[in-house]
């Protein structure tokens, strides 16, 4: 294969799995730097998007929104591939060992974000292992504070990853929200000031789809149920209105979700028995894509289509008397043409009933290194941020040893890390005598000699100027004498 053209190697490992390609990495030092770069890196991603290949669905301990996290959270993370969906694995993310609930608020490119009580937020590649702990948020969230949702996307025009931070205020009986967005290319949070005249009536975080983040809102302050959709648009860093679906009749409602199906916004909504559960999807304008049976499920979450296209992966929850509805959850393939749930999918590996929270995130190579630079966690993190420093291989780390004068033995040294660039710039042309070093006795040799050239030259020609001039003189005294 190293005799291969470039584009066509490009194309073949363009089309193979993460897992595979994180391993031929091993292989040699041209591949290695082949499969690091940002160009492949962007080809294999979008191929996985036109495709639709290379999902896994993600199952996180943090429940659904309509129920209450505090009873069923055990604070795990598992992945399956959308492939087979048969075993699951136990992911290590960045917060496995925290205390506090640590809720997924959204996946985009097969990068995750996920927030926890006490540490704030991180963004993770479960492929690469990847991770980076955001900067804290400085706002005050203990005293004022209502609500605080997020939203978690990508920035096409400007290739940079966003979190935006809703943070509704309540002072003195006055209600007003705070905007804030973080951006992982200069890896800081910074306010905005933008028009917010809605109302969050629940902690749920906002959906990406197609360079936007879309909350359910209202704009009626009495208001006890949302009555809009409004999306933040990551490049202009504004909101715009999505008005909802035309609903038959709006008393029945009970509550409504929006989420991202297939690269597409959807909507749904959970009614008064026995009244089915329909999920619209926007393409242009709403359409009803699914209408499910309340023998389906009370609650069911369309997640992604199967490669043939003719059956959908839902997660359904039905309510149970009591403390029944702990273990009626279900992931099953549902087929919308004759409205039929086949079996009950078992995705074996140890993964715990009860509550949780499932999303799909594509598998990718998406390296937050390339974006953030220092501070990202993982062997591919520090492998890319090293790969960055070496080009171009113009440049050199130099290391500086600083002894420290202390009286503690343990804080005897440290060191300074800085970037050196090569060069021929010279001190004995700057300074003369002096410079220490073969290139500097040289360089100061050189200069001497120079200037004993030109000083020999300008004694020849003084001597020329001299001379000359004496035989002009001799010759015009020749001239004035009489002749004879």
């Amino acid at each position: 294969m190293a005799s291969l053209p470039t584009d066509i190697k490009i194309d073949i490992l363009s089309r193979l799995p993460v897992k595979s390609l994180l391993r031929f990495k091993c292989m040699s030092k041209s591949f290695c730097s082949l499969i690091a770069s940002q160009e492949f890196i962007k080809i294999h991603l979008k191929r996985s998007i036109e495709t639709n290949s290379n999902l896994s669905l993600i199952l996180s301990g943090t429940p659904a929104p309509i129920l209450d996290s505090s009873r069923y959270w055990n604070g795990k993370i598992f992945s399956a591939s959308l492939d087979s969906l048969n075993l699951g694995v136990e992911l290590d993310h960045p917060f496995k060992n925290c205390k506090g609930r640590t809720p997924i608020i959204d996946s985009c490119n097969g990068l995750i974000a996920l927030k926890n009580d006490e540490n704030g937020i991180a963004f993770w590649n479960p492929s690469t292992k990847e991770h980076l702990i955001l900067p804290k948020y400085w706002g005050d969230l203990k005293d004022k504070v209502y609500m605080v949702v997020d939203g978690f996307g990508y920035d096409a025009v400007n290739d940079d990853y966003k979190v935006v931070r809703l943070v509704h205020f309540v002072r003195e009986n006055v209600e007003y929200t705070e905007v804030s967005v973080y951006s992982l290319r200069t890896n800081s949070w910074r306010r905005i000031r933008v028009d917010f005249p809605y109302y969050i009536l629940h902690g749920w975080d906002g959906k990406f789809v197609d360079g936007h983040v879309h909350w359910l809102v209202t704009n009626n302050p009495e208001g006890y149920i949302e009555n809009l959709i409004i999306a933040f648009n990551l490049k202009s860093e504004e909101f715009h209105e999505v008005p909802l679906p035309h609903l038959g009749n709006k008393n029945d409602v009970l509550v409504m979700f929006v989420g991202n199906f297939s690269g597409c916004l959807y909507f749904s909504c959970l009614c008064n028995y026995p009244q089915p559960v329909d999920i619209w999807v926007l393409k242009g304008c709403w359409t009803k894509a699914f209408s499910f049976h309340r023998s389906v499920g009370d609650y069911v979450k369309a997640l992604a289509y199967s490669k043939s296209e003719d059956k959908v992966l839902v997660d359904k929850f039905k309510y149970g008397e009591e403390d029944d509805d702990i273990n009626r959850w279900e992931l099953c393939w549902y087929d919308p043409q004759n409205q039929r749930a086949a079996d009950q999918l078992t995705i074996h590996g140890g993964i715990p009933q009860g509550c949780r929270d499932t999303i799909v995130c594509m598998d990718s190579l998406v390296s937050l290194a390339a974006y953030a630079g220092r501070g990202v966690a993982g062997r591919e993190g520090r492998m890319s941020y090293k790969r960055a420093l070496l080009i171009p291989r113009e440049i050199n780390i130099v290391l500086r040893r600083l002894i420290m004068i202390c009286p503690y033995p343990s804080l005897t040294c440290c060191r300074d890390t800085i970037i050196c660039m090569d060069s021929l710039v010279s001190l004995a042309a700057y300074a003369g005598r002096g410079v220490a070093g073969r290139e500097g006795r040289m360089s100061y040799k050189r200069k001497r000699r120079g200037r004993q050239r030109r000083k020999n030259e300008l004694q020849e020609r003084d001597k020329y100027c001299l001379e000359k001039t004496d035989y002009d003189l001799s010759l015009s005294i020749t001239n004035m004498l009489p002749d004879g």
